[in-house]
């Protein structure tokens, strides 16, 4: 199967129904699609062939929270290259930003709501869908950058600009497993900081050794929920105090 006939394929599981006149798309959950169908096929031709092969892969087990996820990850891609394609001039408005490097990192926007799909469905379940959404980006960034985004000071809130400076630069599903599984385990304690409003001193980017909190979710990176269902009933990130609550809850 080509790329094309793959960005295709997705496109068929993401928007089952179309309006073969007009070429409107309605998405899996009824709602109507941001672009036509023919700028919706280009912007998953533009996804890196393991993103597109992993969307058509883990889309159709995924959970109705990731894959609404998903499909408005991929919807924001579509409308940036529809954006980008409406455009009469070569010149770049001001307050945006070039269309290949907003579709970058509009790609990699998509390649991280799979990458962590099963660590959200862990930590936020069907429970609250804006901090799924907000987390996410942020929580990425913060890892990479170490600070917390903010829109360039001569950004207006409307422009491209603005909205971009809260999403991550970095594929994390092409990343190496090392930095993939420390962004896993940051998104986690950075998660449940947030929910349960608790004191995470001295996390550490991406770019400094990792810190003791993130470290002890990476060892649970693979059953996440187990690991935030602990972090809820005490109350505290703290490894000391979940490491006997966690050994005794696999024993149960």
């Amino acid at each position: 199967m080509t790329h094309a006939d793959e960005a295709h394929h997705v496109l068929s599981m993401l928007c089952p129904l179309a309006d073969p006149e007009t070429g409107t798309l309605m998405g899996f959950d009824g709602r109507l699609w941001p672009t036509d169908e023919p700028t919706a096929r280009t912007a998953l031709g533009l996804l890196p062939p393991r993103t597109l092969q992993t969307l058509a892969g883990d889309f159709p087990e995924a959970t109705p929270a990731a894959r609404r996820q998903i499909c408005e990850a991929v919807g924001m891609l579509a409308s940036t290259v529809a954006d980008g394609l409406g455009a009469h001039s070569s010149e770049v408005p001001e307050g945006d930003m070039p269309l290949g490097a907003a579709c970058g990192i509009m790609s990699a926007n998509v390649a991280n709501t799979l990458a962590y799909r099963k660590v959200l469905d862990g930590i936020c379940g069907d429970r609250d869908e804006e901090l799924r959404d907000n987390a996410l980006p942020v929580a990425l960034k913060v890892f990479e950058t170490g600070e917390v985004p903010r829109p360039p000071q001569d950004a207006d809130e409307d422009t491209e600009a603005y909205a971009l400076a809260a999403l991550p630069q970095i594929d994390y599903l092409a990343a190496s497993p090392e930095v993939r599984e420390r962004a896993g385990a940051f998104l986690m304690t950075f998660v449940l900081a947030y929910e349960r409003n608790l004191q995470y001193l001295g996390w550490a980017c991406m770019h400094e050794p990792a810190d003791p909190i993130s470290s002890f979710a990476r060892e649970h990176l693979g059953d996440p929920e187990r690991w935030a269902t602990a972090v809820r009933e005490h109350g505290t990130l703290d490894p000391t105090a979940l490491r006997p609550a966690l050994r005794g809850s696999r024993r149960a």
